[in-house]
């Protein structure tokens, strides 16, 4: 049985919410088909006030299209990472922030914080996804473990982890 203890804190959790929007495949086809209707509108609109051959009006076009096309995703993850965060202000959300262990046993991932212990066993785990700064056990399209980075002391500590994780995960599921 190998532990593991760390303190998960809003970035963390605000983190895991980013990870999801930018990898989440329903949310990117969101974001084109918002960007392309908004294109057409715009387009509909220039046509309709420019007069034919007015160069301005085809630049002023080309300039707003050019802004939505490059800055409208930064600018709804940035909406969102502040909205995720004002949800977190709502309430103490002591269930998933604060000190947290989780252990590594034959059958499955036990999860321990100050108000809960749950087990997971090993074929109700998804997947496990290395970020830059945290380790992600899916167990739900929206829903995983999250461990940062910063709870190992270096990166053996935390390719020892991933590891042991994997390698029981793999005997867990056969």
């Amino acid at each position: 049985m190998k532990s593991f203890d760390f303190e998960l804190n809003s970035k963390d959790y605000i983190d895991f919410n980013l990870y999801n929007l930018n990898n989440s495949t329903t949310i990117k086809k969101s974001l084109i088909a918002v960007r392309v209707l908004l294109s057409v509108i715009i387009l509909i609109m220039t046509l309709a006030l420019v007069k034919q051959g007015n160069v301005i009006g085809y630049i002023y076009f080309a300039v707003i299209w050019s802004l939505i096309m490059f800055f409208f995703p930064k600018g709804f993850r940035s909406r969102m990472k502040r909205r995720i965060g004002k949800i977190l202000n709502e309430g103490k959300n002591a269930y998933f922030l604060g000190p947290w262990s989780i252990k590594l046993l034959e059958d499955g991932i036990v999860t321990t914080n100050s108000y809960s212990e749950s087990k997971t066993r090993w074929d109700g785990i998804e997947k496990i996804i290395e970020g830059e700064e945290h380790i992600f056990i899916y167990v739900g399209v929206a829903s995983a473990f999250i461990i940062p980075k910063r709870a190992f002391p270096d990166n053996n500590g935390i390719e020892e982890f991933l590891t042991t994780l994997r390698s029981m995960m793999s005997r867990g599921n056969s």
